[in-house]
């Protein structure tokens, strides 16, 4: 099994590199460990949405920043869609 380093942590703000939504970016939920690995839940709020999350493998992923804690605050309190999306909008201009 892999071990848990070297993996981004929950709050990490990801760009997917492959699949069908490679150069989309997400917001690490959570981390779980499945037969195959380690396995990261992400959400965007608009394909992936905080109802219906998806995982990916954490090799297909590239860590583009932390939120803060402020901002991870805030996804707590309100982990609304319109929320998720407000957050990536701030990371997404910054890799533009």
């Amino acid at each position: 099994m892999e071990k848990f380093e070297n993996l981004p942590v929950v709050g990490a703000v990801v760009k997917s590199c492959a699949g069908r939504d490679r150069k989309r970016v997400f917001i690490v939920t959570g981390i779980t460990e499945a037969a195959e690995g380690a396995r990261l839940t992400v959400v965007n709020g608009e394909l992936r949405r905080t109802s219906k999350p998806k995982t990916k493998n954490p090799r297909h992923v590239k860590l583009i920043a932390h939120l803060t804690e402020e901002e991870m605050l805030l996804l707590e309190t309100d982990a609304s869609d319109e929320a998720v999306k407000s957050l990536i909008a701030k990371y997404d201009e910054k890799t533009v």
